[in-house]
């Protein structure tokens, strides 16, 4: 088992990049529980957002813990792809994966797009 570890998913979905990138940026930005997720990096353009994991209980367990967002158009067709990609460091190996991310972030992402389409 290694300390260090990259998870990630994609997602499709109906939305444009440009809208779905506008709503992930704006759920980001308004995050409860102040101090748990910081915003490191947007990139406009490329539709790329990275943010930092601080929450005390994940600090007991990452050294290093990143989720960067990343929406691309579709190639034929609406809509678009959404990859989320976990970047962790742990600081012990009996500490489990952070699978939980991007389950959560895969569901996260299904519902924004579900409530755009509205």
């Amino acid at each position: 088992m290694t300390l260090n570890g990259v998870l990630s998913t994609v997602v499709d979905v109906k939305s444009s990049a440009d809208e779905f990138f506008k709503a992930i940026v704006g759920n980001a930005l308004r995050i409860p529980g102040k101090g748990d997720v910081d915003t490191e990096s947007i990139h406009w353009v490329k539709r790329i957002i990275t943010v930092k994991f601080n929450r005390e209980g994940i600090l007991q367990a990452f050294k290093t813990l990143r989720g960067t967002i990343t929406v691309t158009p579709k190639e034929e067709g609406d809509g678009s792809h959404v990859m989320w990609t976990v970047e962790y460091e742990k600081l012990y190996e009996e500490i489990e994966d952070p699978q939980y991310l991007v389950d959560v972030a895969h569901k996260n992402f299904t519902e924004l797009d579900d409530d755009l389409l509205k």
